[in-house]
């Protein structure tokens, strides 16, 4: 074994084979990407371990399996470490925030991103995990990772992470205040552009990127063989813009799949979006001329026709538009097209047509289907970054790389020499032989010599270069047009002229051996000439015409490169005779057209640039091409970057020549401000070439000189003198060293006294110089560096001239630049020199503070916020410059610090709290780095420098002051923080400081302001801070994704602050603490309410002590105020901050323990208060609880809340609260449609009101709930008129009357305002009229019972009564309610429930129950309308029964009939009783009483569904009666479901109770139910007949004539069998009056021998007891109501007689009413009748 010291690899292949050797070495086991240890190998063997098992074992593995690489490919597993667990930390609080989020929206901001990155992130994790990443590789990915992490989370709101430029978290504890806030500014400027350029990329790309096209397949019918070529082309400037691609297709082939070509064309820039682009897809066939020759027909064209016969024609092409392809910018997925090629247009006249009509010709004939089939796809970065990033597009097939023909995509890194030429068309005449021509370029050198490989094209292979390019043959014509582009590489020496020569030849058909003719005519053009190149653009060639046609063309013949090239020249030289030359002769008619396009890092088409780099040759020009090059223009600022280097060398030599020495200076300076323009970033660094002394003489001669042309000069010099001093600098080293002369540097340091001197003089002037003297300030810090280290002047003369310049600011140097000089000799290295603090550092803050500290008139409220923004900038910079590891103390250094914060923050303060309230001119930014200086000041002061400067006040007066100002700008700042939330670490680092701050003025406080010194106003802003402090947000977040390791931070900063403030109270005296009673409760209350325990323990203990207070210093001996203004505060903040539970259980077991050290206090309502507090504060956890969830779904829960806190506040007389939350249900019934609770809710405000002019409570004005109202009158009327009005709405007439009555009284006598009281009186007659004739609708009432640990105490074991909607069925309610209580287990069963009470789950129970009202007082008159009734017997209920069916087999009746079901069925009825009469406030109202269960027997059941069926009999028949709108079909049904009772079985049923069986087992009651179900069944038999008299009378269609006759004889058939079973039944109807309709008068006459009587009124009338005789006068007078008698004990059927209607068909059946049903004579009121048997 050879050792050759340790060795690193990496596995390339898998080792898997564990038998030892036969000497009994282990087999090192290798999966790829191993890293190994290698300690020494022998022959093929390696011996090693893996490196991530530092204790692991060591064997053999075969060196062909690994790869040896250098220790720093090998990744530090710390560092990979790092990267891994910030991924799993941030996936983790990614996704709990997500979570979090999606909890209360159904939708995320850039969601699908976020999941992008969440993929990438993981993917990045597993491939740190496997192992085997160089150390490049990792850094690469942890940048990635920071990317990722810093974009999730600014779009997440998450914390922002402050890194550095390696992506690694920075330690905020080794930062300084500033440098914390920089990172934050850096963080988030950084992760913005990332965003935004993520934003642009959904609809452009970024700066730089390429376009991927694949050819995927081709489908081509051709005999020959094929070159298919794709290029872009800008509209805009009629150029092809990229080289062209090309790929061949074999003959035959046909469809050609899988190609797997790929072209990205690259170098295309953001701005290239907008351009309008084409892709030209060209299709050209080689073959030879097309001939009708039977050699052509009878043999293929490779075996016969020579290849110099074969050329390229053009067989098909198309145009496409890409602007589609650039506005889908960068996509993860290419996007498929196919291309149809047109073989019918020219591609020269389709781009025309485009160009003029800005549309694609159609493809008319595509009838051999030639078409291509590609994709696209937009690649980001140039082509070295998309090699790195995408390698698979470079390894199998790899893509053809296609640059842009563009000057400004070379960049000076580059090395270009390229011509790009468009062979446009040509016009040839001459014989008419010559036609199918085709052109021949060569590039020939001026002797020529035909240069070689010069034209290049871009294959699958790569590019093809090649000698000479041949165009494509346009067949039988003389004026081809080629739009052919072609690339030609130009040299890379210009020293020699460049030709283009152009050689026609026509092509001719094979029909014999002839051998191809030589050209018949030649153009040329120069390409470069005296190492410029030829302008872009149009080029018209002249053609010259070869004396010799058909004749070999001699390259040496170059007699035509002295001929004119283009028609222009042609102009100009033309003479009297024609150009011509030996060979060669001019063709008038002729030209050839072609375009250029230069791109080119070595040559330039610039004439200045050309003429000031070849001066030497061309004096004459030199002048004015170096003032054109001073002030450059468009392309020359490119052009002089580019030749930068041979630009200056040049300049040098020219500086030689006094007279041109300003000249060059300027063009220098020009240089220097182009390389510093941020639109060139790409500039090579400037030469730093010898450049005499004379730059310094230059210089001051501007800055001395008065001509206008100087100032400009001067100006611009300025502006690059950090750059011209770097060049003064060096050329002094270089003339020390080369001891150029005799006194060189005291030369020099002559010319430097005298340069400083004129700035110090430039600066005090006050003449005209103010634009050339600021920029000279702008520039002169970035010299001081260069003078101090390069020894040209000593430190005290260079700090005396920078306290020269600044002591003679002259009235033009405006403000900005005063302090733009100051902050850059700030950051200069020579300012934080020791030598140099001195003398610097007290005039700069002079400076600075005079202008902080200027406060008049003239100073607009802008202008002033930026100056002391900038002026706060200088201090930040002082203070991390030089005192960035300093702490305040005695020694020198730190008395330096101690000397620097004295005088800066006082003023630094005044100012922050001036730019605080200029809200509108400052922005976050701004006072954010406002205040990063003011907290880095306090950061850095001690408690004694702050007591110490506290002191040094001469008044109190000056102490308050200070103090004040401290503790107001900290609350500004609390209450609008200058920093993001989402800066975790610097609103941390901004805490400690307040806090640290907080107790410099505690401390002050105390010692100042305490005893005889005492200052309430002091005390109190300090308290209100602390609590401000100890509430904030950024002290009591509660998000799972923050960071654990704040969160004991967080507490501690609460807790410390939280005692801070329980010692400042307790150092307070009695009267002391009176002056802050009430007032301080709510402030104590907030740092109360926070969630946390130690704090409420610091801060409850006040409470009592606030009350013990009040107690023991009131005369009265009572804490009104106190218990007042703390239900007041609670209210408010647990409506604001969410009370929790802890609160409530410290608040009452600390008060309680509290109180009983004080008996008097808690036997004289301390006790009682702590109670009445436990339950607000439970009322309002179940109120907040309620109100936090949807609201939709829980309204009914929260308007019971809402309720039991009106409740609580009417209880205790809080008059404010009580009508707020009155209010607050009002709102919640109006936004659910609930009109009659909203205003019953309104009336409980309305009763606490008179209608007297009194004022209105001012709080009721401050809650904005006067209702524009000002005396208690005016609301009260405004409140009734409302309920009244949402009664009417709701259909609740009846409760509106009550109300419009009460005001009637008010109108008449107290206001007098008939107006008013005629509006009023016509409203009560509506509603009137609306209770009398218009049919509603009313509710059912249905109980439910909540069980179950999952719904609130409030809910669980509690039994509601609920009101429906109009007309809602059980089964629409109980999905309502299912709905809203988010669909519990259901209870079917109407039996109670206890054992469901202690579950854990939620069961509801919901069933039907029937109302029981309240009997009125004309209940039982017949003359009053059934609606009437209606309304008593639902409206105003409290007490309700349900009934349930029990089967009870052994009974008494069974023994009756076993088999009978109607005689087994028992009822069990139970009453149940609500806290409030229903509709309430509320939809519902809780059960307070359920009866025991009543049994019914089946009797007992019989007799009640008799009086009830009779009931519903006789209302039906009298809403018949009353309401002409109303259903017959009801009637009829309900008279059918009797008479014929097919299914129930009917009265039949009750056949055996009239057995003498059954008398044998009855007791005497049972025998009077009996007798009276007796009379009920012979009652609904006479009843039935006037339900049947009244369908008839109202009958008109066949339909119902038909069911008349069907009830009528099915009524004959009921009558018979209850005659013969039940007893003699009779009439009540009048005479004649008949049931059937067949017996009724056709004519409709009223006589007297028709039993009926016509309606004169709307008014019902009944009919009562009515004898014989008053039957017969009944029979023929009308009724009137002064002829009826009602009837006491009878609930009458009535009808309302009408006038008679007009004349018509339909009235004749109309007319016919029937009358009332006289009672019978033997009825007993009290419905116990007995019948004799």
């Amino acid at each position: 074994m050879e050792t050759t010291g340790l060795r690193y690899a990496i596995a390339q292949y898998t080792f898997d084979e564990p038998l030892p050797t036969p000497d009994g070495i282990q087999k090192l086991e290798l999966l790829i990407g191993d890293r190994i240890c290698v300690y020494g190998h022998h022959g093929e063997w390696g011996y090693g371990r893996k490196l991530d098992e530092k204790v692991g074992k060591c064997g053999l593995f075969p060196l062909s399996f690994v790869q040896f690489v250098q220790k720093s490919m090998f990744v530090s597993t710390n560092d990979g470490y790092l990267v891994v667990d910030e991924i799993s930390r941030v996936v983790n609080e990614w996704w709990t925030k997500m979570k979090e989020l999606l909890m209360t929206s159904t939708k995320i901001a850039s969601f699908e991103d976020l999941m992008d990155s969440f993929n990438e992130l993981l993917v990045i994790k597993q491939k740190i995990e496997s192992g085997g990443i160089p150390i490049e590789e990792l850094s690469k990915l942890r940048i990635r990772v920071s990317i990722l992490v810093d974009r999730g989370n600014t779009l997440l709101g998450m914390d922002v992470v402050i890194r550095d430029d390696e992506g690694v978290p920075l330690d905020v504890e080794n930062l300084s205040l500033l440098r914390t806030y920089e990172a934050h500014i850096s963080s988030q400027r950084r992760v913005g552009n990332q965003l935004r350029d993520k934003t642009e990329n959904t609809v452009a790309p970024n700066e730089n990127f390429s376009l991927l096209l694949s050819i995927k397949s081709v489908e081509l019918h051709c005999k020959c063989s094929c070159q298919i070529s794709i290029a872009l082309y800008d509209v805009e400037k009629k150029m092809f813009t990229t080289d062209c691609y090309t790929f061949p297709w074999k003959t035959g082939s046909g469809k050609q799949t899988d190609l797997k070509l790929k072209a990205l064309f690259t170098d295309f820039a953001k701005e290239d979006i907008r351009k309008k682009y084409l892709m030209v897809t060209r299709l050209v066939h080689v073959a030879p001329i097309e001939s009708s020759s039977a050699t052509l027909k009878r043999h293929g064209h490779e075996q016969v026709v020579p290849q110099s016969f074969y050329c390229r024609q053009s067989f098909a092409s198309d145009i496409t538009e890409i602007k589609s392809i650039f506005s889908a910018g960068i996509t993860h997925e290419a996007k498929e097209c196919v291309i149809f090629l047109n073989r019918e247009t020219e591609l020269p006249l389709a781009l025309k047509s485009y160009q003029v009509t800005n549309r694609i010709p159609k493809n008319l004939s595509n009838g051999m289907e030639t078409k291509l089939l590609i994709s696209s796809q937009l690649v980001p970065g140039n082509v070295a970054q998309i090699k790195e990033r995408h390698p698979h597009l470079f390894s199998r097939s790899p893509a053809a790389i296609l640059r842009r023909a563009d000057r400004t995509a070379v960049s000076i890194e580059e090395s270009r020499n390229e011509m790009y030429i468009t062979l446009m068309q040509a016009e040839l005449t001459g014989k008419s032989s010559d036609r199918n021509i085709e052109a021949r370029l060569h590039v020939v050198e001026s002797n020529g010599q035909v240069m070689e490989n010069v034209f290049e094209t871009v294959s699958v292979t790569g590019p093809l270069l090649s000698t000479v390019y041949k165009s494509i043959v346009v067949y039988h014509t003389d004026k081809p047009m080629w739009a052919e582009p072609i690339k030609i590489v130009l040299p890379t020496s210009a020293s020699h002229d460049v030709y283009l020569r152009i050689l026609f030849y026509s092509k001719k058909s094979y029909d014999k051996p002839k051998p191809e003719k030589g050209p018949f005519a030649i153009a040329h053009v120069q390409l470069i000439r005296n190492a410029g190149l030829i302008c872009d653009g149009e080029h018209d060639l002249v053609v010259y015409k070869i004396d010799n046609p058909g004749t070999y063309f001699a390259d040496e013949n170059i007699a035509y490169m002295s001929l004119p090239a283009t028609r222009r020249t042609l102009k100009e030289s033309i003479g009297s005779s024609k150009p011509h030359a030996t060979g060669f002769s001019l063709s008038e008619k002729s030209c050839v057209l072609i375009s250029t396009h230069s791109c080119s890092s070595m040559l330039t088409q610039n004439e200045h640039l050309l003429n000031v780099l070849r001066w030497r040759m061309n004096c004459v020009n030199l002048t004015p091409s170096l003032i054109a090059l001073a002030q450059p223009i468009g392309d020359t600022e490119n052009e002089m970057i580019r030749f930068i280097s041979h630009l200056l060398d040049v300049l040098f030599e020219i500086w030689h020549d006094r007279t041109l020495e300003m000249i060059a200076f300027d063009v220098v300076v020009a240089i220097l401000r182009v390389c510093e323009d941020q639109r060139h970033p790409q500039a090579a660094k400037i030469f730093e070439a010898y450049l005499k002394r004379k730059i310094l003489k230059c210089l001051n001669q501007f800055v001395q000189s008065d001509s206008d042309e100087s100032y400009e000069r001067a100006r611009n010099a300025f502006k690059v003198m950090g750059s011209l001093f770097k060049i003064v600098v060096v050329s002094k080293k270089c003339g020390m060293k080369f001891e150029e002369y005799e006194g060189f540097e005291k030369t020099y340091k002559q010319y430097l006294r005298e340069f400083m001197k004129s700035l110090v003089m430039l600066m005090s002037e006050k003449n005209g110089k103010m634009i050339v003297q600021n920029t000279a300030l702008k520039s002169i810090p970035t010299i001081i560096d260069l003078l101090y280290e390069s020894d040209s002047c000593s430190s005290e003369n260079l700090c005396s001239f920078i306290v020269d310049l600044m002591d003679n600011f002259g009235s033009n140097i405006v403000t900005r630049e005063r302090l733009g000089f100051i902050a850059q000799v700030v950051e200069t290295r020579f300012f934080s020199l020791p030598v140099c603090r001195d003398q610097l550092l007290s005039p700069c803050l002079q400076i600075a503070l005079d202008i902080v500290q200027l406060d008049n008139a003239a100073t607009e409220k802008g202008e002033f916020a930026d100056r002391a923004a900038e002026c706060a900038s200088i201090i930040a910079a002082i203070l991390e410059r030089l005192f960035a590891d300093a702490k305040s103390g005695g020694d020198s250094g730190e008395g330096e610090l101690t000397a620097f914060i004295l005088m800066v923050y006082r003023p630094l303060v005044q100012a922050m709290i001036r730019v605080i309230h200029d809200d509108k001119h400052t922005d976050d930014d701004a006072r954010g780095h406002f205040f990063s200086v003011i907290l880095a000041l306090l950061d850095k002061m001690s408690a004694q420098m702050f007591s110490e400067y506290v002191e040094q006040r001469p008044l109190d007066t000056d102490k308050r002051d200070f103090l004040m100002e401290m503790v107001q700008m900290i609350r500004d700042l609390l209450n609008r923080n200058a920093f993001p939330p989402t800066w975790r670490d610097m609103i941390m680092l901004q805490n400690k400081v307040i806090h640290k701050s907080l107790r410099f003025v505690m401390s002050a406080v105390q010692k100042f302001f305490s005893n005889d010194h005492f200052f309430s106003e002091m005390w109190k802003e300090y308290m209100a801070t602390v609590v401000l402090f100890v509430t904030q947000e950024g002290l009591n977040s509660k998000h799972k994704w923050m960071k654990s390791e704040d969160e004991d931070v967080r507490i501690q900063l609460r807790k410390a602050a939280a005692k801070d403030l329980r010692s400042m109270w307790f150092r307070l005296s009695p009267s002391q603490k009176l002056i802050y009673i009430p007032s301080m409760i709510g402030s104590f209350l907030k740092v109360s309410l926070v969630d946390d325990d130690e704090t409420r323990e610091a801060t409850i203990p006040i409470f009592f002590d606030m009350m013990q207070t009040e107690y023991n210093t009131s005369s009265s001996r009572s804490f009104n105020e106190f218990a007042s203004e703390l239900i007041s505060q609670l209210d408010t903040l647990v409506d604001q901050h969410s009370a929790t539970k802890g609160f409530k259980e410290h608040f009452r077991h600390l008060s309680i323990t509290l109180c009983q050290s004080d008996k008097d206090l808690m036997e004289n309502g301390g006790k009682e208060l702590i109670e009445r507090i436990d339950r607000l504060l439970t009322a309002l956890i179940e109120y907040h609880e309620v109100s936090s969830k949807s609201t939709v779904e829980c309204a009914d829960c929260l308007m019971s809340r809402t309720l039991q806190l009106m409740k609580y506040y009417d209880q205790y007389n809080h008059e404010e609260l009580y009508v707020k939350y009155i209010y607050k249900l009002y709102d919640l019934h109006t936004s659910y449609g609930n009109e009659i609770e909203a205003a019953k809710t309104l009336l409980r405000h309305a009763t606490m009101l008179n209608f007297e002019d009194t004022p209105l409570p001012s709080w009721l004005t401050a809650r904005l709930l006067n209702r524009h109202c000002s005396t208690q009158r005016q609301l009260k009327e405004n409140l009734m008129q409302e309920a009244g009005n949402l009664f009417s709405k709701g259909e609740d007439w009846e409760d509106a009357l009550i109300v419009f009555n009460q005001l009637v009284p008010v109108y008449q006598t107290i206001l007098v305002d008939y107006c008013k009281l005629s509006e009023l009186l016509q409203k009560i007659s509506k509603l009137y009229t609306s209770i009398d004739r218009t049919e509603r609708a009313f509710f059912y009432y249905y109980l439910v019972a909540f069980y179950g640990q999952g719904f609130p105490s409030y809910l669980n074991g509690h039994k509601f009564v609920f009101h429906s909607d109009k007309l809602e069925m059980h089964g629409d309610f109980m999905q309502r309610i299912m709905k809203m209580y988010d669909n519990p287990n259901k209870v079917m069963t109407t039996d109670a429930c206890p054992h469901l009470v202690d579950s854990p789950g939620r069961h509801i129970q919901v069933f039907n129950i029937e109302p029981i009202g309240m009997a009125c007082n004309f209940e039982k008159n017949p003359t009053v309308n059934p609606a009437i009734k209606k309304y008593h017997r639902n409206y105003n209920i409290q007490t309700f029964e349900y009934s349930k069916i029990g089967d009870r087999k052994e009974t008494k009746w069974t023994s009756l009939d076993s088999k009978s079901e109607f005689m087994r069925t028992w009822l069990v009825r139970r009453r149940i009783k609500t806290e409030c009469s229903l509709p309430t406030d509320l939809r519902f109202s809780e059960v307070v009483n359920v009866s025991k269960p009543i049994y019914l027997s089946p009797l007992q059941n019989a007799v009640e569904q008799m009086r009830k069926k009779n009931k519903e009999l006789n209302e039906l028949a009298i809403n018949v009666v009353y309401n002409p709108t109303f259903d017959l079909k009801l009637l009829s049904r309900d008279i059918l479901g009797v008479v014929n009772a097919a299914v129930m079985g009917g009265v039949k049923n009750y056949q055996v109770f009239f057995t003498q069986e059954c008398r044998a087992i009855c007791d005497r009651e049972e025998i009077a139910f009996i007798c009276e179900l007796n009379s009920l069944i012979i009652d609904q038999v006479e009843i039935l007949e006037y339900c049947c008299y009244v369908h008839a009378s109202r009958c008109v269609d066949v339909n119902e004539k038909k069911i008349n006759e069907a009830l009528a004889d099915a009524f004959d058939r009921h009558r018979k069998y209850v005659d013969d079973c039940f007893g003699k039944t009779s009439s009540r109807l009048p005479p004649n009056a008949s049931i059937r309709l067949s017996s009724f008068p056709e004519d409709g006459s009223i006589s007297d021998i028709s039993g009926k009587a016509t309606m004169k009124s709307t008014r019902a009338l009944a009919i009562g007891r009515v004898s014989s005789s008053s039957q017969s006068k009944f029979a023929s007078t009308p009724l009137s109501p002064s002829t009826l008698v009602p009837s006491p004990g009878f609930e009458g059927v009535r009808f309302r007689p009408h006038l008679p209607l007009r004349s018509s068909t339909s009235a004749l059946h109309h007319n016919f009413m029937a009358p009332p049903l006289p009672p019978r004579d033997d009825q007993d009121p009290s419905r116990t009748l007995k019948r004799k048997p």
